[in-house]
């Protein structure tokens, strides 16, 4: 876990992310991937790559300054 710490420090720190605690930014990447890893196993949900382009910029959206 410590890249993704470091890197969301440094995010933090050039302004490029939103200046709330690493749990609630770790809370909310996982939440959503695991959301969308179940959909895929248990519902079938094909991730395509215009589906993991849209989620991406979903996660980004909810985590940028």
């Amino acid at each position: 876990m410590l890249p993704i710490i470091e890197l969301m420090e440094r995010g933090k720190q050039e302004l490029l992310i939103k200046p709330i605690e690493n749990e609630v930014l770790l809370g909310l990447m996982a939440g959503f991937v695991r959301q969308l890893a179940q959909a895929h196993v248990v519902q079938k949900f094909e991730m395509t790559p215009e589906r993991i382009e849209h989620s991406f910029q979903v996660i980004w959206d909810a985590m940028k300054a």
